[in-house]
């Protein structure tokens, strides 16, 4: 696990999970970090679930945040690799500005989905995960 000031990431290889989170009010840059750390990590795999869990974060998202972090993931979409996204959040607030992401991301390569239980989440992304990692 690395922690950072505003985040740590975890990498799960026995699950096929990144897990972020998120707290205080990180900027694009350091979400952006995150991501490029999780990139250069050992541990990690192209296949993964990702779990953002934006539950500590103190400011809400600006839409401009929210499309930067999209045009990102799809310029970096093909390294990532990632086979779903989790977003989990509280407040209407963060769950309107989460679904704007999960809608402007509609024709990334791999579904994002808003969660406000963390359960919830982790059981979708691990449905089909044996299946589509082709795990016997």
């Amino acid at each position: 696990m690395e922690q950072r000031e505003n985040f740590s990431y975890s990498i799960d290889p026995m699950n096929h999970i990144v897990e972020f989170d998120f707290t205080g009010s990180p900027s694009f840059e350091e979400w952006a970090s995150v991501i490029y750390a999780v990139l250069s990590d050992r541990s990690f795999q192209s296949g993964y679930g990702f779990l953002s869990d934006r539950r500590g974060i103190t400011d809400i998202p600006t839409t401009e945040y929210v499309r930067s972090v999209i045009r990102f993931l799809r310029g970096q979409c093909t390294a990532i690799g990632a086979r779903r996204w989790a977003i989990l959040v509280s407040g209407t607030a963060s769950y309107g500005m989460a679904r704007m992401a999960q809608q402007l991301g509609h024709d990334l390569p791999f579904p994002i989905e808003v969660f406000t239980d963390e359960a919830k989440a982790r059981g979708w992304l691990s449905e089909g995960r044996d299946e589509e990692l082709g795990v016997r």
